[in-house]
């Protein structure tokens, strides 16, 4: 595995290449300080994925993930807590809260390599095929806002207002769906990470809906999240 580190602190950067030379498949092919020259870096080098800072002068990671289209997987680096959901809209990988540390970083590390594993042996992870009213249904990630339990069935609830019901349990749906923006965050409940509008105390916000999340899955959520 090969990656670039893209951060405009040289503390940050040092940090993470502390951290990678702790994994002993993962190479960092190249450092850098700012985006333009990362873009140029890309060009001539092989990279698996990358660490960006969200905030940098003139070109920032999130300008980046917004108008590049041919960037490797993503793992958001940054200072602030604030823009979880913004980044995950924008499908990266992961969101580090800096000052980053070996059990968080591992736990990235480990996201990444799964997407990339899974993409090289064909795993399309934007969608999912489920049997409803007869027939295989393509249902595309993004169109996704939760999906909820009822007796033997799933209930996958779509932006547009429309719905699928797909004979399983939310064990088994919560399973298929690892490595995802989706998460259990209740008995009941499976919801898409990027759909949501705010977290509170016991429950989350997707549109008009109220979501309630149990206090088990609460910490799992702001980790992935970073809403911390």
């Amino acid at each position: 595995m090969k990656c670039i580190i893209v951060d405009d602190d040289e503390l940050s950067c040092l940090n993470l290449q502390r951290l990678c030379k702790k994994v002993d498949d993962l190479e960092v092919v190249a450092v850098c300080n700012d985006g333009f020259k990362a873009l140029n870096i890309l060009k001539t080098k092989s990279v698996d994925f990358m660490f960006l800072d969200i905030m940098m002068p003139e070109l920032s990671g999130m300008d980046m993930v917004k108008s590049v289209s041919t960037l490797p997987p993503v793992i958001f680096t940054t200072g602030r807590d604030d823009m979880a959901v913004e980044a995950f809209e924008n499908e990266v990988i992961d969101y580090l809260v800096k000052p980053i540390e070996l059990p968080r970083f591992l736990k990235s590390y480990n996201r990444v390599r799964k997407f990339i594993t899974e993409k090289a042996t064909g795993l399309d992870r934007n969608e999912i095929y489920v049997r409803s009213a007869g027939k295989l249904v393509r249902i595309g990630f993004s169109e996704v806002l939760f999906i909820e339990t009822m007796d033997d069935y799933v209930v996958f609830r779509m932006h547009d207002g429309s719905k699928h019901v797909v004979h399983s349990t939310l064990k088994n749906m919560a399973k298929k769906l690892e490595g995802t923006n989706f998460l259990k965050i209740h008995r009941s409940y499976i919801v898409n990470i990027a759909k949501i509008s705010s977290i509170e105390e016991g429950f989350v916000k997707i549109n008009d809906s109220r979501i309630p999340i149990s206090r088990m899955h609460r910490l799992e959520l702001l980790e992935k999240v970073n809403l911390i």
